[in-house]
């Protein structure tokens, strides 16, 4: 699946926070496609 950030991201955010949401996106992924 495509995970599709619209507009994408502000610069300023942390990159700690998106780690954290790349992460929950990888696990939700991995309980659809295994």
């Amino acid at each position: 699946h495509v995970f599709n950030l619209g507009h994408g991201i502000h610069t300023g955010i942390n990159p700690d926070h998106v780690a954290v949401l790349v992460e929950a996106v990888h696990a939700c992924s991995r309980r659809y496609h295994d």
